[in-house]
């Protein structure tokens, strides 16, 4: 069982934490950032998993679950700064980062702002800049949120799964549509995040990144498509300033953009090996 903690960070959003320990204690703890959702929730697989060899950090971000929102303007780099301060209040000098999605870029901010507090990056499903195909999409959703919340939350579950997994797996939809955001606060608080992913450009910051980093994604994801982790690797590759620095590319082919659910002894034995091989 994890441990459960809150902090509260200097604007007065109270992060939700839990912390499994290191059973390891050569090893630095795996801190997981989730995507737009935002929620330690959907780590749960992953952290059965690897919960046994590793300790981990999950949390749910400023206003969302049982965090609150606090008073800073909801940014990429906010929430990095979140990821630091957290960490601050568990005493932990270094983590290695796994961040999906949204989370990716997170994780990106994260290791360019405390870049000696990161000992190795796992950027899943993620981008280095918004093309106009995300900005499509996620202009899209963004409107839907408003004007048909419902269809919002059914169409991000529909999206996010190959169709004959989330065929075979509907409690996953179902739960979902039980977690419709049908109020204003709830609409606000996912629409700044949008905003917040439409904004991240890590062009710029992208040479400052110096740990060992694994680039995975899904030649069948349809919400961030696999040229993004292959533009982004390539990226990676020109800034790397020798052996730590330098990236490795996964494509699992197949599970949709939440394959670290969809797929996730897949995804948890190619970051395990990946993390032997580099740490």
């Amino acid at each position: 069982m994890p441990t459960r903690f809150e902090t509260t960070t200097p604007d007065g959003a109270c992060l939700q934490v839990q912390h499994w320990t290191n059973p390891n204690k050569q090893a630095s703890p795996i801190l997981l950032v989730s995507g737009l959702g935002g929620t330690a929730g959907f780590w749960k697989p992953v952290v059965e998993a690897l919960h046994s060899h590793h300790a981990l950090i999950s949390f749910d971000q400023r206003g969302i679950g049982a965090s609150s929102r606090g008073q800073a303007p909801v940014t990429i780099t906010q929430l990095a700064r979140d990821c630091l301060h957290l960490m601050d209040a568990l005493d932990i000098e270094r983590v290695t980062v796994i961040g999906h999605s949204t989370g990716g870029c997170i994780a990106q901010d994260l290791a360019v702002l405390a870049p000696d507090r990161v000992e190795a990056l796992v950027l899943s499903a993620t981008w280095l800049q918004a093309d106009p195909y995300i900005k499509a999409l996620f202009g899209h959703r963004r409107t839907m949120l408003t004007q048909n919340p419902a269809a919002y939350a059914g169409l991000g579950a529909i999206m996010g799964y190959a169709p004959q997994w989330l065929s075979a797996h509907w409690h996953v939809y179902d739960a979902a549509m039980r977690q419709v955001p049908e109020t204003q606060a709830a609409q606000t608080i996912i629409a700044e995040r949008i905003d917040a992913l439409l904004a991240y450009d890590g062009s710029g910051i992208l040479r400052q990144i110096g740990c060992p980093t694994l680039v995975v994604g899904s030649a069948d994801d349809a919400i961030i498509p696999f040229t993004q982790q292959i533009a982004l690797h390539k990226a990676l590759q020109s800034h790397a300033q020798g052996k730590a620095g330098q990236a490795r590319l996964h494509d699992f082919g197949h599970g949709g953009h939440f394959f670290p659910v969809s797929r996730t002894s897949d995804f948890c034995s190619v970051v395990t090996q990946w993390l032997g091989d580099v740490l």
